[in-house]
């Protein structure tokens, strides 16, 4: 994963500067993150949800509204493996009934 993005930044070698890497869950390693961190580059890494992460959403008890349907709360966590804790971001979606869910129903929460 590393030698990919070290390849994929090369190639771009003199040109527009990075505000910051987006990468799927594919991506989700101590390796490359520590490598984006190192680099000194801004990142969003989508989370593989694993028993650890989904717990963590769980325990969340801060929310900030974006709309009346969409809230972000967050939670840091050193995973097994990890030099480091790292900040995850979580994304409360309100259900409706006209409408289907973007994202991954990982728990239900009453209201």
């Amino acid at each position: 994963m590393v030698e990919f993005l070290k390849e994929a930044l090369a190639k771009r070698a003199g040109r527009e500067w990075i505000r910051v890497v987006r990468a799927d869950s594919g991506f989700f390693a101590q390796e490359l993150l520590q490598y984006l961190e190192d680099q000194g580059l801004h990142y969003i890494v989508v989370a593989r949800l694993t028993k650890w992460l989904k717990r963590e959403a769980a325990r969340v008890k801060v929310w900030r509204a974006l709309d009346e349907i969409y809230a972000v709360g967050e939670f840091r966590l050193k995973l097994l493996g990890w030099d480091r804790e790292r900040r995850f971001l979580v994304v409360r979606e309100q259900l409706q009934e006209s409408k289907r869910s973007l994202g991954r129903k990982l728990f239900d929460v009453p209201g």
